[in-house]
Order: C-alpha cells, then structure tokens, then sequence
C-alpha cells in the first residue's frame, strides 16, 4: 500500500529526479510509471545515506533552525512528521482520516493530539464569530501548499512558489474576505 503525497511534493520529486543521471532524460511522469525500485533518498551515485538523522540535524544547524524558540529544545527528524499530523489535526482532518497516511492508530493519534481541539474552537467558545475568522483566513491558506512544511523545503531546494501562483482563486478569495472585513471595521 502506498501513501499520498501532498501535491507540493511535485516539484521536490521533479528536482531529485533531474539530479539523477539515470533519470534526467525521463520526465518525472514517466519515472512514476516505470515505479522504479530506485531510493528515493539517494546519492548521486545511488548509494543511500544512512544518517538522515544526522543530515537533517546539519540542515537544521546550517538554516540556524535547530532550537525551537517556543519550547526550547532541539528540532529533530521526527519533528517533522509531528509538524505534519499537527498540520492535519489543524486542518480538521480526523484521527481515523490519517491513521493509514501516518501509519499510527486513530487511538493513538487522538491520544496525542486531541489537546488541540479546544484551540481549534476558541472563536467559538469566546463568542468571537463576528466577520472574518482567523478559520477562515486558514481555511483560506491551508487550501494551498504553502506552509512551514514547505518553507523548510523551499529553504533546502531553493525552489519556491509565491500563494497567487500556487492558488490563485485562494489568494483572490483571501483579499475579498480582507477588504470585506476592513470595510466593516472602518464603517
């Protein structure tokens, strides 16, 4: 069984496949459906790296994002597939939604991420549903590619997407709902 990968991921693939010199005569369409048993993180010369944990922690150090400034402690490689089921649970993606993506029961996932649901509620639970949300603003922006997940990845690649070309009619949604809520503010 395989995994979904977000469509932000497009452009990474692309660029591990052009680096590649068995591959870059190919398009990145045909390298998936030939489902090459070749590893996805690899050298140049198809060695694997076997200290990704390593790796990482050098990139975290070298972008200066190694400590956390919220809690503190050091980010890890597995900070990353924290971030990610964060980001899901944010964006209301239910614990047994995930569960086959992330390889972890519904039962575990809630366990560590169900301290999020009141946050998730909090204009709710204040009374503060008047005009534009700031669930709306994320709904808005969430429904690009375009986040600190991506930001890091951006950071490592050098590739990068402003949001009016990852998603145009979210942008265009995002200023009307801004105008709106500043016109209503000023009236």
């Amino acid at each position: 069984m395989g995994a979904v990968l977000h469509r932000s991921c497009w452009l990474y693939l692309e660029k591990l496949r052009a680096m590649s010199p068995d591959l870059e005569s190919k398009t990145l369409d045909e390298v998936l459906a030939e489902r090459h048993p070749i590893k996805l993180f690899r050298m140049r010369d198809g060695k694997q790296p076997n200290q990704l944990t390593k790796q990482f922690k050098n990139l975290l150090v070298e972008l200066d994002l190694l400590m956390c400034p919220i809690t503190g402690e050091e980010r890890t490689l597995y900070s990353l597939r924290h971030y990610a089921i964060t980001q899901m649970v944010a964006k209301g993606v239910t614990a047994e939604q995930m569960q086959q993506q992330v390889r972890t029961s519904a039962t575990m996932i809630s366990k560590y991420y169900n301290h999020m649901q009141p946050m998730q509620n909090a204009e709710t639970f204040s009374g503060q549903n008047d005009g534009i949300s700031g669930d709306d603003i994320a709904r808005i922006i969430n429904g690009t590619f375009n986040d600190n997940l991506v930001q890091l990845a951006e950071l490592s690649t050098g590739l990068n997407m402003s949001l009016v070309l990852i998603n145009k009619p979210a942008t265009d949604k995002l200023r009307d709902e801004l105008s709106k809520s500043l016109a209503g503010v000023a009236a």
